[in-house]
C-alpha cells in the first residue's frame, strides 16, 4: 500500500513539527524560568530548568489538566494542615 502526501506529516530532519514546537516551547519556558531567576538574584539558577523539564507536557490539555490537579492537591493540602493544626494544641496542658 502506497502512502499519499496526506497521509505523511511535514517533517524537518525527520522529526515531525509537532515535536519541533514543544521543544521550542520547553525551551522558551526554560530561557525565560533562567531569567526570572537571576532578575530575582535566586540562589541555585538550575533550579528552574529542572522544574520546567519536569512539568512539561506535550500538549496544552495536559498541562491544563495537570496544572488542576496541582491546583486541588494544594487546596486539600492547606484544608488538610489547617485542620491537624486546630486538632492539636499548641500550648502545653
Amino acid at each position: 500500500m502506497v502512502a499519499t502526501i496526506a497521509e505523511q506529516p511535514f517533517t524537518v530532519a525527520n522529526i515531525p513539527v509537532s515535536s519541533w514546537s514543544f521543544a521550542i516551547r520547553i525551551w522558551l519556558a526554560t530561557i525565560l524560568a533562567w531569567f526570572v531567576c537571576f532578575w530575582l538574584q535566586l540562589e541555585a539558577p538550575t533550579t528552574p530548568a529542572l522544574t520546567v523539564g519536569i512539568l512539561a507536557e506535550p500538549t496544552r490539555r495536559q498541562a491544563l489538566d495537570k496544572a488542576g490537579f496541582r491546583l486541588l492537591a494544594n487546596v486539600v493540602g492547606l484544608t488538610a494542615s489547617i485542620a491537624i493544626a486546630g486538632l492539636f494544641s499548641q500550648a502545653r496542658d
